[in-house]
């Protein structure tokens, strides 16, 4: 009984270390997962790419929160800011104060921002966006934002996709399209001999396919672009 009691205890105290008090909503009121990674796409001449949702103090006590953003990928010659109350300048990496939210509260629309200024420049930059608890670092939720400059001419209405990227590639690569609406379309890829190593279907009209190449040999391949069973756009595809 001893050990069972002791048990218990033990459980009970990690669950609390690991309790999530911090949620986070979209401005209609769903959830939006910790670890969530959200993408959003917009041609690279926009001027700014926002990302906003509401904070959640879910705990029964008050809480003194802070922000930090975490640069994971950024493209050079773009700017990236956010705002928790107040907004701050691209060299701000942790909210100098925290906010103040009551228990149970939700913050208003527009409390937290984050705004991306793509500058003309074709590409993804991911930032990671961290809350935390002052009294307890330890609580603390994030969400990641991959910011897409996509391609220019996003409004026009002919077929459009980007450059591949990353290029060489490790991992995975990148194409952002932009499609007539009953278009359908999909990536080949093949090897030097002419081979087929993957097709993938392009989901939707507009937005990015991603092409994972962990199963692929280092290697140069090339890639097509097949829309209504016409090449719009081929190319090569490094592999390290």
């Amino acid at each position: 009984m001893k050990k069972t009691v002791l048990l218990f205890s033990f459980l009970f105290f990690v669950s609390a270390i690991f309790a999530q008090s911090i949620l986070f909503y979209d401005h209609d009121g769903n959830m939006i997962d910790n670890g969530s990674t959200i993408e959003l796409l917009d041609e690279p001449t926009v001027g700014e790419i926002l990302f906003e949702m509401n904070i959640q103090n879910s705990s029964d006590g008050e809480m003194n929160i802070y922000c930090k953003k975490i640069h994971v990928s950024v493209m050079d010659e773009t700017m990236n800011v956010f705002c928790w109350g107040m907004c701050f300048g691209p060299d701000t990496y942790v909210s100098p104060s925290p906010l103040t939210i009551a228990a149970g509260e939700t913050t208003a629309d527009g409390i937290f921002s984050g705004h991306y200024m793509p500058g003309g420049v074709e590409g993804p930059t991911t930032v990671q966006y961290v809350f935390f608890d002052e009294a307890n670092p330890n609580d603390s939720s994030y969400v990641t934002v991959r910011y897409v400059g996509g391609f220019t001419g996003l409004n026009n209405f002919e077929n459009q996709v980007s450059e591949i990227y990353p290029n060489p590639a490790t991992d995975y690569s990148t194409i952002d399209f932009n499609l007539n609406y009953n278009t359908s379309a999909s990536i080949i890829l093949t090897d030097l001999t002419g081979s087929r190593v993957k097709e993938i279907s392009l989901e939707g009209n507009r937005g990015s396919a991603i092409i994972d190449v962990n199963d692929l040999y280092s290697g140069v391949y090339f890639y097509t672009i097949i829309t209504d069973g016409q090449a719009l756009k081929t190319g090569k595809l490094v592999v390290k």
